[in-house]
């Protein structure tokens, strides 16, 4: 039952004063009351608090800065007519300056209750505005589920599923734990991850989960919401699906096309990922500075099992979030083979595409993307395709800065006739390099070296235009020299 307050006024009384002579009249009183909140809201409500949140008006309508606040608070709706009827609430702040968003939080309501507020602002004549609009809103009972992903009683649920279970309030972390969340019919080692806004909980197993069998997972007494409200508990269970690649179908799929490639955080190692016959895997990275990103994999299982020596090819890719591959390498697709390739990046979005070479394959895998300090580049970075060539003038050009497979894209203009000849002296990296150059009649050379730092080789030119060039090292911090002679 809402107390009831008494509310002992003033009464002003006005006395008429005769005025002679020429005397000067008294200055007036302010009469502008303070313009009428509409705007009142709730928000981070909860079973036993919430906070009101509004826009400040002024002292005079939406000038200025008003004295103060009423508000009040009611099991009803609240008017002009009743508002004297409903219960005032103290500890209000002083009011902002007009415009300004004013913020209240409210404690020990009770659980799962309906309560209306409304306030208004006073100036410091005490002309009162008009009564806000009538807020209703009504506090959370205890925490519950609200959504599993997959559904309640899914059947041909993947063996590689992380399930998904959404509160309708943020948690406590700490309490998830393998005592109150359990895989039941065995118990699989799993991973627990909270989600951001600590509303949801993330269940990975740690292996692959049986073929069509009923997998349950149970919440128990334990786990509390961030008020330390208790969860009640309760249980879910699934189907899983057959031992094909439908049934080993990870968590991210279908991300066979960059439009559907999901984000990866960076330094975080994703587990029990698969592709499966001629099915490629696309994943996307964004970074904020310039980093070297190693994507690293370990296979975990192969289906079906490989005669002893056969090599299955495993292929990385990186690509630009245009589409254009930057680079790629493939090895051994076999168990205990860890892949990894790497490439250093400016600013930007990425993606890394991983293949099979087998269309009959089926293969489990970890992936993480570590990164490290970026390959320093040089003044003309960034000239890694082709169509960002930088122009460029014959010459010496020394200290120019290559990066693991990095390509350097140079142009300059050339008239048919000349003989256009490239030199680049590796310094210290001995180790494979390459130098291309097409010139505007179509000729080219494509040159590779290992064993000696100096490459070079001859294009003579056969038409007006631009020639486009390129250095290449299979190795990081190269520093090189590049002479370049038009004769």
């Amino acid at each position: 039952m809402m107390k009831r307050f008494l509310v002992i006024g003033l009464t002003l009384t006005l006395s008429l004063f005769l005025a002679c002579g020429n005397d000067d009249p008294a200055e007036p009183a302010d009469s502008t009351a303070p313009a009428m909140v509409d705007d009142l809201s709730a928000t981070d409500i909860g079973a036993n608090r919430l906070s009101l949140i509004w826009t400040a008006p002024g002292d005079d309508g939406n000038n200025g800065r008003a004295s103060r606040y009423e508000l009040r608070v009611s099991d009803a709706v609240i008017t002009p007519h009743n508002w004297e009827d409903a219960e005032p609430v103290e500890g209000l702040p002083d009011p902002a300056v007009a415009g300004s968003q004013e913020n209240f939080t409210i404690l020990d309501l009770e659980m799962e209750t309906s309560y209306h507020y409304a306030l208004l602002a006073l100036d410091e004549e005490g002309n009162a505005g008009d009564v806000s609009n009538d807020l209703a809103v009504t506090t959370l009972g205890p925490p519950v589920i609200v959504s599993a992903v997959p559904a309640q009683g899914s059947e041909d649920v993947s063996m590689l599923t992380e399930f998904a279970f959404t509160f309708d309030r943020p948690m406590d972390p700490s309490t998830f734990t393998d005592e109150t969340i359990q895989l039941l019919a065995r118990e699989f080692g799993k991973t627990l991850r909270p989600s951001l806004d600590l509303r949801a909980v993330y269940v990975l197993p740690q292996e692959p989960l049986p073929p069509q069998i009923n997998i349950g997972i149970r919440f128990n007494a334990g786990i509390l919401d961030q008020d330390g409200l208790p969860f009640a508990g309760q249980s879910f269970d699934f189907d899983t699906g057959p031992y094909d690649c439908t049934g080993l179908g990870d968590r991210f799929e279908p991300n066979n096309d960059f439009m559907a490639a999901p984000e990866i955080e960076i330094d975080i190692v994703q587990p029990l990922l698969s592709t499966c016959g001629d099915d490629i895997d696309i994943y996307r990275f964004s970074l904020e500075e310039p980093k070297k990103i190693t994507a690293f994999t370990n296979i975990d299982l192969v289906l079906p099992e490989q005669e002893e020596g056969t090599y299955l090819e495993w292929r990385f890719e990186w690509f630009r979030d245009d589409g254009e591959s930057y680079s790629w390498s493939s090895g051994s697709a076999n168990p205990d083979s860890p892949g990894q390739f790497r490439f250093s990046f400016n600013p930007g979005t990425y993606y890394l595409q991983l293949s099979s070479s087998d269309d009959e394959e089926l293969i489990l895998y970890d992936l993480e993307f570590r990164s490290s300090e970026a390959c320093a580049d040089d003044q003309y970075e960034d000239n890694d395709f082709r169509e960002d060539a930088v122009a460029i003038e014959p010459g010496l050009h020394e200290g120019l800065r290559a990066c693991y497979l990095d390509e350097d894209w140079f142009t300059m203009p050339v008239v048919a006739g000349q003989t256009f000849v490239m030199s680049v002296d590796s310094g210290d990296h001995i180790g494979s390099k390459r130098i291309y150059a097409q010139e505007p009649g179509g000729t080219s050379f494509y040159t590779n070296n290992y064993g000696d730092s100096f490459v070079t080789d001859t294009l003579e030119i056969t038409a007006d235009g631009n020639l486009v060039f390129f250095y290449k090292a299979w190795a990081d911090d190269v520093t090189y020299d590049m002479q370049l002679d038009l004769n």
